[in-house]
């Protein structure tokens, strides 16, 4: 159900001079929206173009795009103008070097790479190790009621909020 609300006039002119301010930015936030969606249809557009021209390269780099590989720089030439000349990145191996990972040193079983090691014993701590149990699971009564939370067998739990809230001295 939707609730029809009465304004005031004062709050009717806040709406209204509110909406009065905003009116400008609207209307640029929606020229703006129209402008990107135009720039989205254009760069995809140029991009399906470039992948034309770059599939066959790109097969040749291994998959990396000339953007990567090439690098533009521009020059002062002797005349005075800037010239734009064309360079690849990695001149040795033509494609970018892959990241060398770092290598993990392999034993094999029953390999003892670290001799002087002993058994991850706590050698600090005097006593016996004993296990806990993983999950503690309450004791219930015949009905299957808890009886951790202080109620007696077949007592409701709701009774026992009722406690709580009447008595302050109560600890649950």
């Amino acid at each position: 159900m939707t609730e029809t609300k009465q304004f005031t006039r004062f709050e009717k002119s806040q709406v209204i001079n509110t909406a009065k301010v905003l009116k400008g930015f609207f209307a640029k936030k929606e020229s703006l929206q129209k402008k990107i969606d135009e720039l989205k249809k254009e760069m995809l557009a140029v991009d399906e173009q470039q992948k034309r021209w770059e599939a066959p390269i790109m097969d040749l780099l291994g998959g990396h795009r000339l953007e990567e590989v090439v690098e533009y720089k521009k020059e002062l030439q002797p005349s005075g103008k800037y010239a734009t000349k064309i360079s690849l990145r990695y001149p040795e191996t033509v494609l970018p070097p892959v990241a060398a990972e770092p290598e993990c040193p392999t034993h094999e079983f029953g390999d003892d790479f670290d001799e002087d090691r002993n058994a991850d014993v706590d050698e600090d701590m005097p006593g016996e190790f004993t296990e806990v149990p993983a999950e503690h699971e309450p004791e219930q009564d015949s009905a299957g009621f808890s009886t951790e939370d202080g109620l007696q067998e077949g007592e409701p739990a709701e009774l026992a909020e009722k406690i709580a809230e009447d008595d302050p001295f109560f600890v649950g």
